[in-house]
């Protein structure tokens, strides 16, 4: 369990109950990451449980997965699973799809989609992409139908909070009127740019980057559909995303 964790102390009371054993990862807890570095995307470091030091290669860098990741390596290891053994394969793990998964780097523009659905989702995403650049974050994100209303809002606030430029559009819908869930979104940004097609609006953002820049697409992450009242269509961020770098790849290309 990460030793930060808002519900630690219930956990900690239900797992003495049942006569187990608690590890705790962070600060002040049984095992913890040090010299941590970020290096093209890979992080590096050695994880100290007990009065031993481990290195640690991980193929991504984003907290979420690092501190996932080394709690199911701690899980093993509490299992009677060979320390060096344990850490030495999280080398070879796959990057989750989907989650801060970089599509696309090109002209100086890095572009990456995410899961985020709801406003702290939201908010811990952006966060790390505001970490990693020293340009503008450009936001692509909406809202899904038939859910949570009174996230919506919220989700507009962490928006036009953390990025510099916000382009609203269509999630997955579902049965809900589109407009309406913008609008309800657009009440926390208000200076956000509309573009209803999903399509449409990450051709728009990436058009709108420049070098340096950052563009994060959230909401749908590694989902290859569009749910819409017709039911699902085929779209993935991912695709549309490429096409689109290499349409701009190609347009800036000095004529012959």
């Amino acid at each position: 369990m990460s030793a930060d964790c808002a519900l630690g102390d219930r956990v900690a009371a239900t797992v003495a109950e049942r006569g187990a054993r608690l590890v705790t990862l962070g600060e002040g807890g049984d095992a913890r990451l040090v010299g941590a570095e970020a290096v093209d995307g890979t992080l590096r470091g050695s994880l100290v449980l007990g009065g031993d030091a481990f290195d640690v290669t991980l193929p991504f860098t984003h907290d979420i997965a690092v501190t996932n990741a080394l709690l199911a390596a701690l899980a093993v290891i509490g299992a009677a699973g060979d320390p060096s053994a344990v850490t030495a394969a999280l080398a070879g793990i796959a990057p989750p799809p989907g989650r801060l998964e970089t599509v696309a780097e090109s002209d100086g523009v890095t572009v990456m989609v995410d899961t985020a659905h709801n406003p702290g989702a939201l908010r811990t995403a952006l966060t790390h992409v505001r970490r990693r650049t020293s340009g503008r974050v450009v936001l692509v994100f909406g809202a899904g139908g038939e859910r949570d209303q009174g996230k919506r809002p919220l989700m507009g606030r962490v928006a036009a909070e953390l990025a510099d430029l916000v382009v609203l559009t269509d999630d997955n819908p579902r049965r809900e009127p589109p407009g309406r869930i913008r609008r309800q979104v657009r009440s926390g940004c208000p200076g956000c740019i509309e573009i209803p097609d999903r399509t449409d609006a990450i051709v728009a953002a990436l058009e709108m980057a420049r070098p340096g820049d950052v563009v994060l697409v959230a909401g749908k992450g590694d989902e290859t559909t569009q749910l819409r009242s017709s039911g699902p269509v085929p779209h993935d961020d991912r695709e549309v995303i490429r096409r689109a770098m290499d349409t701009r790849a190609m347009d800036a290309r000095p004529q012959q």
